[in-house]
């Protein structure tokens, strides 16, 4: 069971980073639009210095951002190389002319994520091409009226013997989370404000002021 944090905020990535319970960060285009504008590499190594200072040199996964198979290839291995982060992941979206896109890297050492996926056969293709990870889309796929954690579990048993990990991304709700990880996700990738929500109960809050309460009004007692 492997948690992720889904951003490229700073902030939000080294308060996560201290807690020391992620294993993984993932980025996109579009998250990385939603900082305030600078260089897409500058940023990523932004990120990947925070990982360095904390000692978590966790799996960090960003997106080519060409549309042809062929530019793709050449602008993931310029992001490798100009990143030189051991643990780096390049996002290449599921399709068939990204098979071998897929293949040339991986048999490069440059680990992808195979991103975007909706169902179970895309997986079939994505773990055939040896992509280290393989993201399913849970949210989308419950936009649609289809079941993503069926998707999930279909997608893990098609996919054992081989090295591809499940991603369950997209999540929006905490029990999207919970219902990943109970379908077989090997990972689940959520936003910084899912991640505050886990940690958050009503009555665990209420439970806990309660005995200090008890506590503080014991020891205004004591010795008396």
């Amino acid at each position: 069971m492997k948690l992720f944090l889904d951003t490229a905020n700073l902030n939000e990535i080294e308060k996560t980073l201290k807690l020391g319970i992620i294993s993984g960060i993932t980025t996109n285009p579009g998250l990385i639009a939603k900082e305030p504008k600078t260089d897409y590499i500058a940023h990523l190594k932004k990120i990947a210095e925070l990982c360095q200072k904390y000692r978590q040199e966790v799996p960090l996964s960003m997106m080519v951002v060409e549309k042809e198979p062929e530019k793709m290839l050449v602008q993931a291995k310029e992001f490798s190389a100009a990143l030189q982060y051991g643990n780096l992941n390049i996002k290449i979206p599921v399709g068939l002319d990204t098979l071998w896109v897929v293949r040339e890297l991986e048999k490069n050492n440059i680990k992808v994520n195979y991103t975007c996926g909706m169902n179970e056969a895309q997986t079939i293709l994505g773990g055939l091409a040896g992509a280290t990870y393989f993201s399913i889309f849970h949210g989308h796929i419950k936009d649609l009226g289809s079941d993503p954690n069926e998707v999930i579990k279909n997608s893990r048993q098609l996919l054992e013997g081989t090295k591809t990990e499940i991603i369950s991304g997209g999540v929006r709700h905490m029990k999207d989370a919970v219902d990943s990880f109970l379908a077989g996700a090997h990972i689940v990738t959520v936003p910084y404000e899912i991640l505050e929500k886990m940690a958050i109960h009503p009555k665990t809050t209420e439970n806990i002021n309660r005995f200090i309460d008890k506590f503080n009004h014991w020891g205004e007692n004591y010795g008396k």
